[in-house]
């Protein structure tokens, strides 16, 4: 073998990104709602195919103590595990979407989100939030 057919077999053994990225499993964006309310917005993508019964969001400081789930997957409650919220119900397939609404808090840029099914974790991973132009209304 020559020198090029070594570095391509090699490139391709160790999943060298080739002209791709790695999609997310959950995409996080915060706006600040007229109320003085943050409104967090969590699109679950992924892992494809694969369901979710507990979704786990740890938010930073106290924030956690203030979130109001608004959207859900039917079937879900919410609840708070100390710094996190606990977004949990029946089996739901990504993709889907949930609304959590956030009382006196300042803008954070990350969270940690962990996917579970039946008590087993499925995913887990630090997120970074994007920031969405307030919501304004008409005067």
């Amino acid at each position: 073998m020559n020198r090029r057919s070594v570095l391509v077999v090699a490139l391709l053994a160790v999943g060298a990104p080739v002209g791709r990225s790695a999609e997310p499993n959950v995409v996080l964006a915060s706006r600040l709602v007229g109320n003085g309310s943050r409104s967090l917005l969590v699109d679950v993508r992924g892992p494809a195919g694969q369901p979710i019964d507990d979704v786990r969001i740890e938010l930073p400081d106290k924030v956690a103590e203030s979130a109001v789930s608004l959207s859900m997957p039917p079937g879900w409650r919410s609840g708070r595990d100390g710094r996190s919220i606990r977004l949990s119900g029946t089996s739901a397939v990504p993709p889907f979407r949930m609304r959590i609404a956030l009382y006196e808090t300042k803008e954070f840029a990350q969270a940690h989100v962990t996917f579970r099914q039946q008590d087993k974790k499925v995913s887990e991973e630090s997120v970074m939030v994007s920031r969405l132009p307030p919501v304004t209304t008409a005067a």
